[in-house]
């Protein structure tokens, strides 16, 4: 795949989940916060999830594109192993449900519309980062993961698995809506 069609499409994915997050405003906190069972997540659960998430990678992706060793991109990307088989696994198409660690489930949390301002503020920072991250090498630089320092993926990776945890979540939160 070429790298600015996997930029592009991580982009287009981070503008949709703005525009539902900017959607998800106009709803009361009662509409917010309900839940179809004890067991399942409201609107604000999550997006809080996803902002908990947030608050670690968008920091690590801005830092390690900041102080990028590798500044030439390259025409082609190829997921690496662990972390293209990490990014298949949040896609919103995948059926599996993924148990959430403790501190980022964010079950029984007392939210508000404050949630989806964090969310939507996130996500624009996310978008300056995509885009500078047209002028490094997505492979060749690499980012700690927020289970593990010692584990690193490839810059493009850990992109794909963010934006793509994110869309799985949206969607989640747009079918307790409906």
């Amino acid at each position: 795949m070429e790298t600015k069609q996997i930029l592009d499409e991580l982009t287009r994915i981070t503008l949709y989940n703005i525009e539902v997050a900017n959607s998800f405003k106009n709803l009361d906190l009662q509409k917010l916060n309900r839940r179809s069972s004890t067991t399942s997540w409201s609107i604000l659960e999550c997006i809080e999830h996803l902002n908990r998430y947030g608050d670690f990678y968008i920091p690590e992706l801005n830092y390690r594109i900041t102080n990028a060793r590798y500044t030439q991109p390259t025409l082609q990307y190829k997921p690496g192993l662990l972390g293209g088989y990490f990014a298949r696994m949040m896609k919103a198409e995948n059926p599996t449900k993924i148990k959430s660690l403790k501190n980022y489930n964010p079950i029984g949390s007392q939210l508000d519309h404050q949630v989806l301002t964090i969310f939507i503020s996130q996500q624009e920072a996310l978008l300056l980062c995509l885009d500078k991250a047209r002028h490094i090498n997505l492979i060749k630089n690499k980012t700690a993961i927020s289970i593990s320092k010692l584990i690193r993926l490839q810059l493009g990776d850990t992109f794909s698995f963010l934006i793509y945890h994110n869309e799985r979540h949206i969607k989640q939160a747009l079918r307790v809506h409906s």
